[in-house]
């Protein structure tokens, strides 16, 4: 179980989701990091901050928690060097309007624009004075002819097709009055063009004149005038600086430091909290429809208030910092976090605690509702559970020259079910949708689930065991008595029974089952993750597939964790890859990856396929492709068998069944790797939403309720080309059934359709032609069938939908044997 546990995302108190993104970093110590730079101050800051620049994530806050240098001068020169590092794109920007205005201007687009209008007035004079002459043309019939059977041509094309019409042959019109038509004609096409003309320079110039007013109003002086040296950097937008005991060094107490970076940064845009709460607004789209969240940031120094053998004793600070001082300022620093998260708590807002010192040196203690980050120590940690979140994780140090931000999201919404006690408890669909808002994941308006609910003979139950959720309907009565399963914004039905205490008994032995189950194919997969995140791709999971990018992915085998590379340009075609560095140069030829990136993408990938270093190495990545796993789970889909049997399921699409371009391969998208991925992903959020999405009957270990009539006991089942015989079937869902087998000599005879006409209740169609061929058949009875010791459990349920679709353009997956 602790092996599951370090696989499955923990519950947190705020949501999953991106609504808050938090670029962060610490620990840098500037001054350690020269030796890397031939001591050269100027080309370590710029390559760093270039660095840092780089790695910014787009509406992210940005935190630097501390130690940049004890030298305040370099503190201040890096900030410099990261505006000017900032302002790279604002400049580029800036450079491209000013040249284009000038070249613009200077083209002469205001005359071309004057003799386009000049131009415009003659032919419109011109084409007034033809009018007068052919006043029984109507040019309007041509142009609605055109456009109804002649689209796409210019008028005068369409017009040698009109002037055949009966109806303009009746206008008896001479030559010349048809000359007149045509040159009346060429002189609508002309004023046409000329008239797009002028409006495409007219929209340049308006935009050149906003584009103009911009810059004069920014550089207060005409176009003329401007020069790239009259750009001004833009202030640095949403960082906030957290000083670390090292910032202090220089001065003589921590006000005195407190009040100089605090001036000296301000011009920068940088804010510097110590003790500070600012209560701040993102942007969010996670339901596609834009919506402003707010949420409190609190931050200060923190000190090491709790912390009995690291502390002002024996820690850099400014010369004479005493232990009492550090006292007195870490209570100041506890006074103002519990002040503002007693503010966010009340206004229901997230709160993010960002400190230098860690979070048990300065607070002695953690609050489920603060989002904490921290540094100092430089040991590197990140901690997610239910009652804590802790970043602590990008602590730069003396050696390490991979100075760039980490990035953390976090959702705003809170679990409403958190305060439920374990057990069944009856929901609604408005809580159920928060729920899902909670874990990260939309499911449009739940308007399906509303509408089965307000039929009345149904209730709407969460089931709750050990921070796992499942959700249950239970209709009493009427066609669709029974329970189903929420899966998300549908349902699934389980049992025609309508007693749910046997699936609260059970809830927690069926998860923990899915859990076993599923966790060696989920290690997989979370290596794999890690692995491609390490080489800055996608690293998505979902069913048994790793996204690599858009297009190219990782298909991980359930039974055994081989795996296979491919690229998917449409889902159902593929092209399997037999390594990653065919991956790689597949995401030149396929993805929107130039030559340079794939390159450097592929140097990466062999300093990291050779490192030992722990949780450096790439081990799956390193791996081959599965060639029997591509052949037996991901099939080329043919469109039949040898017997005419239609392997596609109805709507599949049949055409060219055989190759697309080469390697790329049609495959089927409900059979095979893809077909088992589908099942696979919904019972995926146990481990990232801890939701259960589905709750199969067979791994119930109790007896379930009965409630049919009808038994099967002593039948035949012929399931997917094996025969079963129905052992035990108490009336419940379940029954159980032993594998059987048939002689070879029998079994090469036995044709699978005679098996169909001559021993199922399936009713066949064939013609008359085909009835009175008198084809040899085996006789088969139960003699033949040899009991093979195996047996399974299947669902009633699933069994009925699958005889129900067994008839002509069915697959047969499913038959009841009566007459054997």
């Amino acid at each position: 179980m602790k092996k599951i546990e370090e696989l499955t995302t923990p519950l947190t108190y705020y949501g999953k989701g991106n609504d808050i993104i938090i670029d962060y970093i610490s620990d840098i110590h500037l001054q350690h990091h020269l030796k890397f730079y031939n001591n050269d101050a100027k080309q370590m800051l710029r390559q760093v901050t270039e660095a840092l620049a780089e790695s910014i994530t787009f509406n992210s806050i940005k935190i630097i928690n501390g130690d940049l240098a004890t030298d305040h001068n370099m503190v201040i020169e890096f900030f410099k060097f990261l505006r000017i590092c900032c302002s790279k794109s604002s400049f580029t920007h800036f450079k491209h309007k000013l040249i284009n205005c000038r070249e613009q201007f200077n083209s002469g687009i205001l005359e071309k624009q004057l003799q386009h209008q000049r131009k415009y007035k003659e032919f419109l004079l011109q084409a007034i004075e033809v009018k007068k002459s052919i006043i029984d043309f109507n040019l309007q019939k041509l142009v609605n002819y055109r456009n109804r059977y002649r689209y796409g041509e210019d008028l005068m094309s369409a017009f040698e097709y009109f002037r055949k019409l009966k109806s303009f042959q009746k206008l008896n019109l001479t030559d010349k009055e048809i000359e007149n038509i045509i040159e009346f004609i060429e002189l609508n096409q002309k004023l046409n063009e000329c008239g797009e003309e002028i409006a495409s320079i007219g929209q340049k110039i308006e935009w050149l004149n906003i584009d103009k007013a911009e810059l004069e109003k920014k550089c207060n002086k005409p176009l003329e005038e401007i020069t790239l040296n009259d750009f001004k950097l833009d202030k640095l937008k949403d960082i906030y600086f957290i000083l670390g005991n090292h910032e202090y060094y220089d001065f003589d107490s921590i006000a005195s430091a407190t009040d100089f970076y605090k001036t000296s940064l301000a011009k920068y845009g940088i804010h510097v909290l110590q003790n500070e709460m600012l209560e701040l607004k993102r942007l969010s789209y996670f339901d596609y429809t834009p919506k402003w969240i707010d949420f409190i940031l609190y931050g200060g120094t923190g000190f090491a208030k709790y912390d009995e053998h690291f502390n002002a004793n024996n820690t850099l600070c400014y010369d004479g910092f005493t232990r009492e001082e550090e006292i007195e300022e870490g209570t100041k620093f506890e006074d103002g976090y519990h002040k503002a998260l007693a503010q966010a708590k009340q206004e229901g807002k997230c709160f993010i605690c960002a400190s230098h010192y860690p979070t048990l040196s300065c607070l002695n203690h953690f609050n489920q509702e603060t989002i904490y980050f921290t540094g100092h120590n430089h040991r590197n940690y990140y901690e997610k559970k239910k009652d804590r979140v802790v970043y602590a994780d990008n602590q730069i140090g003396y050696h390490n020259q991979e100075i760039t931000f980490k990035k953390a999201t976090t959702g705003v919404s809170r679990n409403p079910y958190e305060s439920l006690e374990d057990g069944i408890h009856e929901t609604t669909v408005e809580t159920y949708l928060q729920f899902y808002r909670y874990a990260g994941e939309f499911i449009k308006s739940g308007k399906y689930l509303s509408n089965l609910i307000s039929k009345g003979s149904r209730k709407f139950y969460v089931i709750k065991q050990d921070d796992y959720y499942g959700f249950f309907l239970v209709c009493a009565s009427g066609p669709s008595k029974g329970i189903s399963i929420a899966n998300g914004g549908k349902t699934k039905k389980l049992t025609k029974d309508t007693d749910i205490d046997w699936i609260v008994k059970n809830f927690s032995l069926v998860v923990s089952k899915y859990l076993r189950l599923l966790a060696p194919l989920r290690n997989v997969q979370t290596h794999l993750s890690k692995e491609l995140r390490q080489l800055g791709l996608s690293g998505d999971i979902h069913g048994c597939i790793v996204d690599i990018d858009y297009y190219h992915h990782i298909m991980v085998n359930p039974t055994d964790g081989s795996i296979q590379f491919y690229y998917s340009p449409v889902f159902g075609i593929v092209k399997y890859l037999r390594s990653f560095s065919k991956v790689i140069e597949s995401l030149h030829e396929n993805s929107k990856f130039s030559l340079a990136e794939c390159e450097q993408l592929q140097l990466q990938f062999t300093e990291l396929s050779k490192k030992k270093r722990k949780n450096k190495e790439l081990y799956y990545l390193k791996k081959i492709t599965n060639k029997e796993f591509c052949n037996q789970a991901l099939l080329t889909a043919k469109p039949s068998d040898e017997s005419g049997h239609n392997n596609f399921s109805p709507g599949e699409s049949k055409k060219e069944l055989t190759s697309v371009d080469g390697e790329l391969q049609y495959v089927s998208r409900t059979e095979g790797a893809y077909g088992v991925s589908k099942r696979i992903q919904p019972l995926q959020r146990l481990f990232s939403s801890h939701i259960l999405r589905d709750f199969d009957l067979r791994l119930v270990e109790e007896e379930l309720p009965s409630y049919r009539k009808e038994l099967f006991t002593g039948r035949i089942l012929f399931y997917k080309e094996i025969f079963y015989l129905i052992t035990e079937d108490n009336g419940s869902e379940i029954i159980t059934a032993e594998e059987m087998e048939l002689p070879k000599e029998i079994k090469d005879k036995l044709d699978f359709y005679d098996l169909l006409y001559y021993y199922s209740d399936v009713e066949d169609d064939m013609d008359d032609e085909e009835e009175d061929d008198e084809e040899e058949y085996i006789e088969l009875n139960r003699s033949h069938l040899i009991p093979t010791g195996r047996y399974r459990k299947f669902i009633v349920k699933e069994l009925k939908s699958l005889i129900s679709r067994s008839t002509k353009y069915a697959d047969y997956d499913a038959i009841w044997l009566k007459k054997l």
